[in-house]
């Protein structure tokens, strides 16, 4: 029987399965600094929304390379916009 695709290996060297835990739609989120108009490469924010529920996480850079303090929220206001560059406009998170 083949090993399933699924399996990993922790970096303690155990085997470990992945499970599907949610699948979604998501948006990744970065920030400008309004003042300088220099992107803010300390932190983004990723927002999934699944089964018509919009749950964020914001990721925070720590000091030590690739490292990164996660914070989640679950009360996320569905009229939430961004801003596209490419368009040069304001829509809705999810349209």
């Amino acid at each position: 029987m083949d090993k399933p695709k699924s399996i990993t290996i922790s970096s303690r060297g155990k085997p470990e399965l992945r499970i599907l835990d949610v699948r979604g739609r998501y948006c990744r989120v970065f920030y400008r600094d309004l003042s300088t108009g220099r992107d803010i490469d300390n932190k983004f924010k990723i927002y999934i929304e699944v089964d018509g529920e919009i749950v964020g996480y914001l990721f925070i850079k720590l000091k030590e390379e690739g490292k990164y303090l996660v914070l989640e929220d679950r009360d996320v206001d569905r009229s939430l916009y961004v801003y596209n560059v490419e368009k040069g406009v304001d829509e809705p998170i999810f349209p």
